[in-house]
C-alpha cells in the first residue's frame, strides 16, 4: 500500500550529515539546526506510525 503526500518537503539526512562543519555552524547560529533535528525526528515517528497503521490494517483484514 502506498501513501501520497503532495507538496511535502523533507531534509535528506545523508546530505545533511555530509555538510561541511562551517555550514552546520551557520545553521546553528541562525537558529535552524534545532528545527532540522526536530524535523528528522518527526520523519522517523511518521514512518513508525505508517508501519503501525499497515500492521493493524493487515490484522483487521485477516479477521474478515
Amino acid at each position: 500500500e502506498s501513501f501520497v503526500l503532495s507538496d511535502f518537503l523533507a531534509v535528506d539526512e545523508e546530505k545533511f550529515l555530509a555538510l561541511a562543519d562551517e555550514h552546520v555552524l551557520d545553521l546553528h547560529r541562525s537558529g535552524f539546526l534545532g528545527w532540522i533535528y526536530a524535523h528528522l525526528t518527526s520523519l522517523g515517528n511518521a514512518n513508525q506510525l505508517f508501519v503501525h497503521y499497515l500492521a493493524k490494517k493487515a490484522g483487521e483484514e485477516t479477521k474478515h
